[in-house]
């Protein structure tokens, strides 16, 4: 429905909540569970969980002129800043995603996404361990530590959607943010100041989670609308698929190599990775 000059804030504005959770949940349910016990957590997640079906229900539609609350001026906004498309609604699955899978840009995208996951998962799972047992930090002290990530994720996602659709392109940032991510990375784990660690580890996850809006902005312009749900879904099961191995083999080179920097140091191989492939995509003016 949205724009092109408006898709980045659009992307990131319901993205943020993957921050805002977390960052209220963790500490939320930390005090439930210990006031009324493990039990009784599952079932006020369950009650939860009705929330956003009602939510659903009375405010989203399938079309802009669907919507009960529509003017006719917001219409017409919205109809005037759509793609126009020519191909037919008859064309058959395989000719509409042709164009997608044969674009090595496409590729390139969906290997920075899982990137990016394999950063996030990574990071996410293994940091409170690393810091309660190579940095020393106490479980009061884990409280709050536990939550920064996703703090500044918030200001971080929130700011990429301005950025891109300020800037009106997506590749340059994309290779920036995982620049600074992998930055982050390498002297979190060297840096000798436990706190500093905590916090140059928290950025990376902040950094890493700024590129999310980024990147669905960026696939909504390189993919028709007629192939954006076939797109979608690859570039999404690719990632979050493959990136579930991340902790399992950050579990590996911290056994092999006896340390926890070894272990983290691998994530700034893959930020790397990302890196070159949002540097190809900048070439080609995404």
């Amino acid at each position: 429905w949205f724009p092109k000059q408006e898709r980045g804030r659009a992307n990131a504005a319901w993205i943020v909540g993957q921050s805002v959770a977390p960052a209220i949940a963790m500490p939320f349910f930390t005090w439930w569970i210990g006031t009324h016990g493990w039990r009784s957590n599952f079932f006020l997640c369950a009650a939860l969980g009705l929330i956003p079906l009602w939510l659903l229900w009375r405010y989203v539609a399938d079309k802009p002129e669907q919507h009960k609350s529509i003017s006719e001026q917001e219409l017409a906004y919205i109809k005037a800043g759509q793609e126009t498309e020519s191909a037919s609604s008859s064309e058959s699955f395989m000719l509409r995603v042709k164009p997608v899978i044969t674009n090595y840009c496409y590729w390139l995208l969906v290997l920075w996404y899982l990137c990016l996951q394999c950063l996030y998962w990574g990071m996410i799972t293994w940091l409170p361990t690393y810091l309660k047992s190579a940095r020393g930090f106490s479980w009061a002290e884990m409280g709050w530590l536990a939550s920064l990530p996703f703090v500044l994720s918030i200001f971080s996602k929130a700011a990429a959607g301005v950025f891109v659709d300020k800037i009106g392109r997506s590749a340059p940032i994309l290779m920036v943010l995982m620049f600074f991510a992998g930055i982050s990375i390498y002297f979190g784990t060297i840096t000798e100041h436990k706190y500093m660690s905590a916090v140059l580890l928290s950025f990376a996850v902040a950094f890493c989670s700024m590129g999310t809006p980024v990147a669905w902005t960026l696939l909504q312009g390189m993919v028709s609308g007629k192939s954006i749900s076939a797109a979608s879904g690859v570039m999404n099961g690719v990632a979050n698929g493959l990136s579930s191995l991340s902790p399992v083999f950050i579990g590996l080179f911290i056994s092999i190599t006896g340390t926890y920097t070894g272990g983290l140091l691998c994530l700034v191989f893959i930020s790397a990775i990302a890196v070159v492939s949002a540097f190809v995509l900048t070439i080609k003016k995404y």
